[in-house]
């Protein structure tokens, strides 16, 4: 496992952009030092992408470094983008949640239909539901989207959602 002290032996970061730069050179065979590190890498059909740095044989995810960096420590739980964008690594847009914080603060899934999460169609009607504490609650169920929607978003407030709970991915 790294450390703060190795980190900032071989990288520079700048909190108000979330960019990593080379101190060092990485590799003996090319000049990196002030170039940028790290690599984007894309998964789960490129909905979620993270910067990767290499150090000493090992892939960290950029904003777990970035952590480590301004703290001193690695995060105890997940890190959460706060503006749902994974590549955006600024420490004023990270947070240190537990799992069903950072569960709190999700994109909109892409194969949602109503455009709201936690809202969906029954038949003819519309249905609001809600995830919370490893539970599904169904909120209501009505011919009415809106009042489905102020269903679902009222249980966001009251189990402590993020307010970026459910937007899309920019």
């Amino acid at each position: 496992m790294i450390t703060q002290e190795r980190l900032k032996e071989v990288l520079n970061y700048d909190p108000e952009t979330g960019y990593f730069t080379w101190t060092v050179d990485p590799n003996f065979k090319t000049s990196f030092v002030g170039k940028m590190a790290g690599w984007v890498d894309h998964y789960n059909e490129g909905q979620n992408s993270y910067v990767k740095i290499m150090i000493d044989c090992h892939a960290y995810k950029a904003h777990r470094l970035a952590w480590l960096y301004m703290y001193g420590r690695m995060p105890s739980g997940h890190i959460d983008h706060l503006n749902h964008t994974g590549t955006d690594n600024r420490i004023l847009n990270l947070r240190d949640v537990s799992q069903a914080d950072n569960n709190r603060n999700a994109s909109m899934r892409k194969d949602n239909k109503s455009g709201v999460v936690g809202v969906g169609r029954e038949g003819s009607d519309w249905r609001a539901y809600i995830r919370h504490e490893g539970k599904q609650y169904a909120l209501k169920r009505t011919k009415d989207f809106f009042e489905a929607v102020c269903a679902r978003k009222s249980a966001e407030i009251k189990y402590g959602f993020h307010e970026n709970h459910g937007r899309t991915v920019p």
